[in-house]
């Protein structure tokens, strides 16, 4: 009987080994992945042919015709987006959906499609986030960590867009509407704004290799772990401040947990197929989504045969 007993231990122990490896070598290959199709067109699912998955980029929405700008639209506007998106049976998406398609190796449904915000303006909290919530669908606000829930600039004095609280945060993330991501703890600063001419992630003028990697860590790990703690949620994707990154910045945040990273809106012409450096579509408020999702399809049907063909 012991014997038995002993045989059956055994066994189960085996069976975690077994289930321990095939789950490393499951994250390897999304990794392997990553860098085998760095630079080219799409998502990349393991063993299925690349997904194409438009990612569209919101930041403030407003009432006030007066803010209108490259980087607000109209609560009006982004309520007859997402009806056209409804109407045309699109499928939001988190970025742990495709991560976990990824990891499973399975397709995505068809028409998928992720809707991101940067930035954490309390407006995506009063207004997208309800919109989505009627209309059962998901998106992804990327926070900066100095300005949560303040309504002036680090001096102070200078008003800014007010930004979300913790309190907001949580609520939209408990309710599986919205994830809630990176967008760096205090680098997305213009020019004028940091020393050196170190715009978004860029190096100082002068900074070293050593400083500038272990200034980029320390932010990244700052606020990954604030977020993390203050929500509750996995912190895995980053958003580049301005849409400019560079490979040492690519390196730190694959060494340490950071299964995605997006550039901001590009139009529709840089179309990667990996899980990094991913373009979005820039929405603005004199845009059709429906011609933008035209013309991204449309691009992205030419790079898969260009790819194709040069497989061949």
């Amino acid at each position: 009987m012991r014997k038995i007993k002993q045989q059956w231990i055994i066994f189960f122990f085996l069976l975690g080994i077994i289930g321990i490896v095939a789950s490393h070598y499951a994250y390897a290959d999304v990794v392997q992945k990553t860098d085998r199709f760095y630079g080219t067109t799409k998502l990349a699912l393991k063993n299925q042919r690349q997904e194409t998955i438009p990612i569209l980029m919101y930041h403030h929405l407003t009432q006030n015709e007066k803010e209108l700008n490259a980087a607000t639209v109209s609560v009006e506007k982004f309520k007859w987006d997402m009806a056209y998106l409804k109407q045309e049976g699109y499928t939001t998406l988190h970025f742990r959906d495709v991560l976990d398609a990824q990891l499973r190796g399975i397709s995505l449904p068809p028409k998928s499609i992720i809707i991101t915000f940067d930035d954490g303006y309390r407006s995506n909290y009063q207004y997208a986030y309800p919109i989505l919530k009627q209309m059962e669908f998901k998106g992804t606000i990327f926070l900066i960590g100095w300005s949560m829930g303040r309504n002036f600039h680090k001096d102070g004095v200078t008003p800014i867009i007010p930004h979300l609280t913790w309190k907001e945060a949580r609520e939209m993330y408990n309710s599986g509407v919205m994830d809630l991501q990176h967008h760096t703890y205090d680098l997305h600063n213009g020019k004028e704004e940091a020393p050196y001419h170190g715009m978004g992630v860029d190096p100082y003028t002068g900074e070293t290799e050593e400083d500038y990697s272990a200034r980029f860590l320390q932010d990244t790990l700052l606020w990954k772990e604030k977020i993390e703690k203050e929500v509750g949620n996995y912190v895995f994707v980053f958003a580049y401040p301005y849409g400019q990154g560079n490979l040492i910045a690519e390196k730190i945040l694959k060494e340490n947990g950071f299964y995605f990273s997006l550039l901001t809106g590009q139009g529709t012409e840089r179309l990667p197929y990996s899980n990094h450096l991913l373009s979005r579509i820039n929405v603005t408020e004199k845009d059709s989504l429906k011609e933008l999702l035209e013309k991204f399809y449309s691009m992205s049907n030419h790079s898969t045969e260009m790819v194709e063909r040069k497989e061949q």
